[in-house]
């Protein structure tokens, strides 16, 4: 029964994206807590060198939010599938430490899923803690190149698809024999 709330817990689902610039290095349990607190969203917040443009993340966000209205996820927490998805990877502590900021990092992404009618609220809580800088979530061609090989793609894959489509069929297909569902 609980299940059925929690996959509910939407009225109307906004999905969102942002780079950002922290003002002053923050502990992710710190940030995560203040942006969820009033606004009930899931949140991952990640080096923003994992995300291969806007579209990547909006893909990856879609994905996660189907499975979460469907019970179905890779790990317990839906925030962690975000961020399993986005890598690939079934291996949170691996996850975590590749993509999570490290000490005294000040930029990140911050995406996930909230209640349409609290994003405003969202927002304003951002730009309390930093300056929105949506640059950073753009393929640049270091990050490409970073993407490619931290992810072992093959040229004959991007002769066919894009980055971000590739990605976004990986974290699909590679993570299908890990989904479960929850009571």
């Amino acid at each position: 029964m609980k299940r059925e709330v929690e996959k509910n817990k939407f009225k109307e689902v906004q999905l969102f994206c942002y780079g950002l610039n922290l003002k002053q290095p923050i502990e992710i349990t710190s940030l995560k807590e203040l942006l969820i607190r009033d606004t009930g969203a899931i949140i991952q917040v990640v080096d923003p060198n994992f995300i291969a443009g806007i579209e990547h993340a909006k893909m990856i966000l879609r994905q996660t939010y189907e499975a979460y209205t469907r019970g179905i996820f890779i790990a317990n927490k839906p925030s962690l599938d975000i961020l399993l998805r986005l890598l690939c990877t079934k291996k949170i502590e691996a996850a975590l430490k590749d993509a999570g900021l490290k000490e005294g990092d000040r930029n990140c992404a911050i995406l996930g899923f909230c209640d349409k009618n609290k994003i405003d609220l969202l927002e304003e809580k951002i730009k309390e803690i930093g300056e929105q800088n949506n640059k950073a979530l753009e393929l640049s061609e270091t990050k490409k190149k970073f993407l490619i090989r931290y992810h072992d793609i093959s040229l004959h894959e991007l002769e066919n698809y894009d980055l971000a489509t590739i990605l976004y069929e990986r974290a699909a297909t590679k993570l299908l024999k890990f989904l479960r569902s929850k009571p």
